[in-house]
């Protein structure tokens, strides 16, 4: 039997370490200890929890579910469900009218047990209608949001409650092109001429929205492009430094399944994007020494290809892990065969 009460003072340290060992890898560095909780416990044994904040807003307060967690080998019991909707409400107790929490694109598992709580994926836009500036601002900020690309925020808001919006795939395509390509203004004293980087970085990322289109097509689902809202500071940061970092936007289905054949779906949407990376990327290279656009080409491909083969958080997002769920062998090959591009691009072949 499952029980979902209060964090006491004593269970503060095992609920911790179970947190990162449920989120693995860098994600359990945005982790911190928690004041107030919530845990699920099987024969007093935790086995999973709910980490909540109140963030003070103009309006009144935010109630934040700052990390939601189940032990790996008690999932797909709905205790994320119960500790989200037990959180709810005590944050709605202890006088919140607007409650949010960020989830990772793909993680069905936990945006569902949002979703089920009476909570909606909203835009940074939505959010500032909800909150006003200063809220959605402290949002941003006193939350790991500006820093996880990938993620997205939830808000649930008694008030006035959400309606879910129908996400159109053209408006977000140019905001993820358009938000991309200031976040890479950052980078112009980086790289000379400018234009024709920023024209060869865009092409880039168009096409490969236009081949990850392609391969949903084959599929035979519905599909729609979203771009997610967390990370941008850490994107332009990057960029400012040198490097290459593309905030997330990818083709999602209408509905998810735990099913094979979705995986597949999703793999298969993940591989066309990578296989016209591989082949711009390997064109490029053959091309290298006739015009300095090409070895330009080469050299910004070969980064994003790398990405395509880190099925990790925070690069997971970029389709790496889509492949490696759907069929390991798969991955693997595409993995060797980008890594070989890749030193030979660097010269290091």
């Amino acid at each position: 039997m499952i029980t979902i009460r209060m964090m006491a003072d004593d269970e503060v340290k095992p609920a911790l370490k179970l947190a990162r060992k449920a989120f693995a890898g860098i994600e359990c560095l945005f982790i911190s200890k928690p004041k107030t909780g919530i845990v699920a416990l099987i024969d007093n044994q935790i086995v999973g929890g709910v980490f909540v904040k109140q963030i003070s807003i103009q309006n009144g307060s935010l109630g934040y579910l700052d990390t939601v967690f189940v032990d790996p080998a008690c999932q797909g019991q709905g205790i994320g469900r119960q500790l989200v909707a037990a959180a709810s409400d005590y944050l709605l107790q202890q006088g919140c009218q607007v409650l949010s929490g960020i989830v990772k694109d793909d993680n069905v598992g936990s945006w569902q047990s949002f979703l089920d709580s009476g909570y909606k994926r909203v835009s940074l836009k939505e959010a500032a209608h909800h909150l006003g500036m200063d809220g959605m601002l402290k949002q941003y900020f006193v939350t790991p949001l500006f820093a996880c690309n990938g993620m997205e925020l939830y808000l649930n808001v008694k008030t006035a409650p959400l309606d879910a919006k129908k996400v159109h795939s053209l408006p977000q395509i140019i905001a993820y092109l358009s938000l991309n390509a200031v976040l890479m203004l950052a980078a112009y004293f980086n790289h000379q001429p400018f234009n024709l980087f920023l024209c060869i970085y865009l092409f880039l990322l168009a096409s490969g929205v236009l081949f990850g289109w392609l391969g949903s097509c084959l599929t035979k689902r519905e599909w729609y492009f979203r771009l997610n809202s967390g990370g941008a500071v850490l994107v332009a940061f990057i960029n400012f430094v040198g490097g290459l970092y593309p905030m997330i936007g990818s083709w999602y289905p209408k509905q998810y399944e735990n099913t094979p054949a979705f995986r597949k779906a999703m793999g298969i949407t993940a591989l066309c994007e990578w296989c016209f990376y591989l082949a711009i990327t390997l064109l490029a290279f053959l091309m290298a020494n006739q015009a300095s656009i090409f070895k330009l080409t080469a050299s910004l491909g070969s980064v994003l290809l790398l990405y395509r083969i880190i099925a990790v958080y925070p690069f997971e997002s970029y389709g790496g892990k889509r492949v490696y769920q759907w069929h390991k062998a798969v991955f693997l090959l595409m993995a060797g065969l980008s890594l070989g591009l890749i030193l030979m691009v660097n010269g290091l072949l």
